[in-house]
């Protein structure tokens, strides 16, 4: 299965995790007529992929016997590291990665349910500084940076649903964006429009207008409906840096009958 899709800056190829060779890992089309490249091929779980917008990093999960963490490698799968080896004694896990605009910093979901800030040495990819957030909502998590930097909308469990949630980088001005029974997830901000997109249930992806300081300016509205057994997968869209198209992971849904006989004694 390949799912949580993503653009290559430039939008000529995508970026992807599957488990066609069993296990996760990460891998790319670096264009429509291109190979399929495997980027990793560890013992554990290689998932979540990030291309950093410089195109010179990839943020991911890595699974292993010390936990799950994010850890970068180079766009061709060299140079894997830890951006910084401390996280994990300081942290219980680290992962969920999104790249600001100016690629200096990524937000990240830590411990189960908080988030971090992290400056990153570009030409390195070392973890400079890791600053935890205080978010409002429980279990903050996979956090978007706005297109300018100077917000970031999150996921959070607000009165026993997932709602969305924007705030600034420095975790102040929190409020929500979403107030609709039911869960909001996997926000999406477009690069030119004033919208963010989500997901509001598996068949479908909602838009929700928003003003400059990122509250919602006009009641969410149904962007996109799958036909027949399709439903949306994780990470659900993702647009070109010009907006002009959009990747949308997908997955077909489908069930099965078993017929189990027992020995009756």
């Amino acid at each position: 299965m390949d799912t949580r899709g993503r653009w290559l800056p430039g939008g000529a190829g995508v970026l992807f995790q599957s488990n066609r060779r069993g296990s996760l890992d990460v891998w790319t089309l670096p264009s429509p007529s291109a190979t399929l490249q495997r980027l990793t091929s560890g013992s554990g779980t290689e998932h979540r992929p990030r291309v950093s917008p410089d195109g010179e990093w990839i943020a991911f999960d890595v699974i292993d016997s010390t936990g799950e963490h994010v850890h970068l490698m180079r766009r061709d799968g060299t140079g894997l590291r830890l951006p910084d080896p401390a996280w994990p004694k300081r942290f219980s896990m680290t992962c969920c990665v999104d790249w600001s605009p100016g690629g200096d910093r990524i937000a990240m979901h830590v411990n189960g349910w908080t988030s971090a800030i992290v400056r990153l040495d570009r030409a390195t990819g070392a973890a400079i500084d890791t600053r935890e957030l205080d978010l409002p909502g429980g279990a903050d998590e996979y956090h978007r940076w706005s297109p300018d930097g100077a917000l970031i909308a999150y996921e959070a469990v607000t009165e026993g649903s997932w709602d969305l949630w924007v705030a600034k980088p420095d975790g102040s001005g929190a409020h929500r964006l979403t107030t609709h029974a039911g869960n909001e997830r996997s926000a999406s901000w477009h690069p030119r429009l004033p919208f963010v997109y989500f997901g509001a249930d598996d068949r479908a992806i909602w838009r929700v207008r928003v003003d400059p300081s990122g509250a919602a300016a006009a009641a969410p509205e149904r962007w996109l409906t799958l036909p027949g057994r399709l439903e949306v997968g994780g990470d659900r869209v993702d647009f070109t840096s010009d907006g002009g198209r959009v990747l949308v992971t997908v997955r077909e849904r489908a069930s099965d009958i078993w017929l189990v006989e027992l020995l009756l004694k």
